[in-house]
């Protein structure tokens, strides 16, 4: 199974991945490292349109093990000592478990998948270009011995703990062998490239805060990167860089493509909402016909579809493509999401609505694939592994409490959660306490910036926290200017309000504020669909 997601790599070198990227692997990386290589462009012409070519791998399995790492997939009855059995029967021939994971099916059986690793072939000089099975993409040696186990257990086993039923096709094999062909092919560069040092492997260590926190043990991953910019005449800088991140479960890695900034230019991430009547069977076709919209010039390098509601008779998702306008010759990223509107994003809810019957198109976004969006994913998805009580915390001045409760009437009428604290109806004693938790429990915090606000020692304290804690934050300026923000807060994108009036003139409202509550209820069907998840 493959997970992903977007990170990016900063100045000095830092790799920043999504939080979950690496659950699957159980990894602490307190006391584990990935070792990696980056691997060349390919060679073939069919690829010559594909502008994006710098790859990496990273894998838990150190370089001198790619060659000789196998998986061993069993059906074992679920019996008493199944897997003792198992292990001996391993340890006997010096094969090691890296990694396993097992699941039931129901009281029959259950499913153990391993990653082994022959201890006998460590020590073997042979792993060379000569002994690679170009056909197979593995190494001879590792095929000719997991083939050998897979008749050795079921010649032990086949009548004891292994299951299998011959007259289902899914079951008619209790055992299943399969070479890592993924880090066989890596090594398989690691050889052809190993006088040059790009292409030689590396170590990234890191610690698990909330996130995934890489960096370059002895700095050779920063050394590559800086080489590779040299190689290109510095045309492609990938410090800093944006990062797609794709974790491959059955092989063990994770790659690593690597976006310039001048590169990011091109993308873009569209949103699709979307709602209908009569699941399955009566609402076919929606990605079909949103394809269908997008020109073919336009590179997808990423479809994901997540579903909230899911009932017999309804079902409400939302679509995300990630998509790179390869005939895209403009230099700011606005003029990209500019040119798709043109394109196709401005027609698209019309056709999509006439095309499909019992299907409505609530909301569609396109979101630049920016730098800052990258950062800001990253700590809005930490922020969503924390679980949150409140979507919007609001940070205030008493004395501007009226316009407050009109900003919070409009968020909850639009079904978010949100944190407003009464200083007149509680004493002082609660203050401290009550903030301090509130801010741990919302996803975002909304700073309503005012004459007043300026000198509020607890509006300061709030967004200082908010920052320091990764929280998402939306600077609402009332009736002072931008440029007053704190630096800190005057990078950040926020709403200017003129006067208390607008709130009754939805129109106004919608230039004004309705963007910023439209991408608070994104954020939050995000959060809601990254908590089900887990």
């Amino acid at each position: 199974m493959n997970h992903g997601g977007i990170g990016y790599i900063t100045k000095e070198g830092r790799l920043e991945l999504p939080p979950d990227l690496l659950e699957p692997l159980n990894i602490n990386l307190e006391n584990n490292s990935l070792y990696g290589i980056y691997y060349p462009p390919p060679s073939s012409t069919e690829y010559d349109e594909v502008r994006l070519q710098h790859d990496f791998m990273l894998t838990p399995i150190p370089p001198r093990y790619w060659p000789i790492c196998g998986r061993l997939l069993l059906r074992l009855k679920n019996i008493p000592k199944t897997s003792k059995k198992i292990t001996e029967f391993l340890k006997e021939r010096n094969i090691s478990i890296v990694m396993s994971e097992m699941t039931r099916s129901g009281h029959r059986y259950c499913a153990w998948s391993l990653q082994i690793i022959f201890e006998e072939l460590i020590e073997r000089e042979d792993h060379s270009l000569r002994n690679f099975n170009i056909e197979k993409t593995i190494f001879y040696d590792i095929d000719e011995r997991l083939l050998s186990l897979k008749k050795d257990i079921e010649g032990a086993f086949s009548d004891s703990i292994l299951f299998f039923n011959p007259n289902d096709l899914d079951l008619n094999t209790a055992v299943y062998v399969m070479p890592n062909t993924a880090l066989a092919y890596f090594y398989k560069h690691y050889l052809e490239h190993k006088d040059d040092f790009i292409y030689s492997t590396f170590k990234l260590k890191g610690k698990q805060t909330s996130g995934a926190e890489l960096h370059s043990a002895g700095g050779k991953f920063i050394k590559i990167i800086k080489e590779i910019q040299r190689r290109n005449n510095n045309k492609d800088l990938l410090l800093p860089s944006l990062v797609l991140t794709d974790l491959d479960t059955r092989y063990l890695n994770i790659r690593i493509l690597a976006i310039s900034q001048h590169d990011s230019k091109r993308f873009f991430e569209l949103i699709v909402d979307y709602s209908r009547n009569g699941f399955p069977e009566k609402c076919i076709g929606i990605m079909s016909a949103i394809m269908d919209c997008i020109p073919h010039y336009y590179n997808c390098w990423g479809i994901h579809n997540n579903t909230l509601l899911s009932l017999p008779e309804m079902e409400e998702g939302r679509m995300m493509f990630l998509l790179e306008n390869t005939r895209f010759k403009g230099n700011l990223h606005k003029e990209c999401i500019f040119e798709a509107k043109n394109n196709f994003v401005d027609e698209l809810k019309d056709v999509l609505t006439k095309c499909l019957e019992n299907c409505s198109i609530d909301n569609i976004q396109t979101i630049p694939l920016i730098y800052e969006y990258a950062i800001s994913s990253v700590k809005q998805r930490k922020a969503y592994k924390r679980g949150t009580k409140f979507d919007v915390f609001i940070s205030y001045s008493k004395k501007d409490k009226k316009i407050v409760d009109m900003i919070k009437d409009i968020l909850e009428k639009n079904e978010l959660e949100v944190f407003v604290f009464d200083y007149d109806l509680k004493s002082a004693d609660k203050f401290d306490d009550e903030i301090k938790q509130a801010l741990h429990d919302s996803r975002e915090i909304w700073i309503l910036w005012s004459e007043n606000s300026k000198g509020s020692e607890y509006v300061t304290s709030e967004w200082s926290t908010g920052w320091a804690n990764d929280k998402f934050m939306v600077p609402i300026c009332y009736n002072v200017a931008f440029n007053t923000l704190p630096p800190r807060l005057s990078r950040l994108q926020g709403a200017e309000i003129n006067s208390i009036k607008i709130f009754e003139e939805s129109s106004t409202l919608s230039d004004k504020l309705a963007k910023f509550v439209n991408e608070a209820k994104a954020r939050r069907y995000d959060s809601l669909i990254f908590n089900a998840r887990r």
